[in-house]
């Protein structure tokens, strides 16, 4: 029963550090769709440039902001990211999955120690009974043999 607690606890600790990932990961990736937003109003606010060809203003294409090196560099940091984000999706559901079976396993014990404890309760009554009537029994005979042993001392000494 120890085992089974201390496994619970062990299960609980690390569905709370997961827990916990999980959150810091959820503030990361809202830090990173607020960066991203501002870099966008940035691109959007830069200046127009004048079109040579019929002097008409239109957008200038955007440039990247970083080296392209830098731009797959933080991809793959991100799909990395969403990556251990899933695992740690798919542990947790692991763990509650564990914690619910360890409770449904909790459950059935609980239910087999009641029984048992029902079944001791009986059978302690039973024997309680047994030696209760043994040692009846063995008062009456220890009263009869001392009777029988005065009646016998008295008649001795009636016969003398």
């Amino acid at each position: 029963m120890r085992d089974l607690d201390v496994s619970i606890t062990s299960m609980l600790t690390r569905m709370a550090s997961v827990k916990g990932v999980f959150a810091a990961m959820t503030k990361l990736k809202a830090y990173i769709q607020d960066f991203t937003e501002k870099i966008v109003a940035r691109v959007l606010a830069l200046p127009l440039e004048a079109n040579l060809r019929n002097n008409a203003a239109y957008p200038m294409a955007p440039r990247p902001l970083a080296v392209p090196r830098q731009r797959i560099k933080h991809e793959d940091m991100i799909k990395g990211l969403q990556r251990q984000v899933a695992q740690l999706k798919d542990q947790n559901i692991a763990l509650c999955q564990s914690i619910h079976e360890a409770d449904n396993k909790n459950k059935a014990l609980r239910k087999q120690i009641s029984a048992y404890k029902h079944y001791i309760k009986k059978q302690d009554s039973g024997l309680a009974r047994v030696i209760k009537t043994i040692c009846l029994t063995f008062e009456e005979y220890q009263e009869t043999v001392v009777e029988a042993t005065q009646q016998a001392s008295a008649a001795e000494v009636i016969t003398e």
